[in-house]
């Protein structure tokens, strides 16, 4: 499988991951043999090597990053011309019922490199300026929703622990 370069050009930032745990977490290795190991567990079984394409995994999806919690982030291979949405599923539901999150993997790039940066070795993340940009974000879907309540979630847990 040849990768776009629309895909390479998302897998070469440097994304930092942030403290929302909903957004991307793990990506694949910037090329082919990375991206395709990158798919274990999605569009087959990694221990049997067993394909999931056809039966629960869709031919045309592939996972583009996944979250803290494993929950992928995909493209359709077929969505070229419409510059590669995204979309988002938790997983552990026993059926895969993928919504579009973002209406290109551009828009989806340029979300992740808006959020504000912490170096959180070095620096406590500022949530309150994290809830600030989500809540001014001029995008406003279920997924930007579910991130700003993740986020008054950890406000909350941190003036409980003050």
């Amino acid at each position: 499988m040849d990768l776009d370069k629309t895909i390479i050009s998302f897998l070469e930032e440097k994304i930092i991951n942030y403290e929302i745990t909903i957004l991307p977490h793990s990506y694949p290795q910037n090329n082919e043999k990375g991206f395709l190991t990158f798919q274990a567990g999605y569009r087959y079984n990694s221990v049997t090597m067993e394909s999931l394409v056809g039966t629960i995994w869709d031919e045309d999806l592939y996972v583009i990053c996944s979250n803290y919690y494993s929950d992928p982030f995909v493209f359709n291979i077929q969505e070229k011309d419409k510059g590669y949405p995204i979309y988002y599923c938790e997983h552990g539901g026993g059926k895969w019922n993928f919504r579009k999150v973002f209406d290109s993997i551009e828009t989806f790039k340029e979300f992740i490199m808006a959020l504000p940066k912490y170096d959180i070795e070095e620096e406590d993340v500022n949530y309150n300026e994290l809830l600030a940009f989500l809540n001014n974000y001029h995008l406003k879907n279920d997924f930007i929703v579910e991130c700003i309540e993740e986020v008054k979630e950890s406000i909350r847990f941190e003036n409980e622990e003050l």
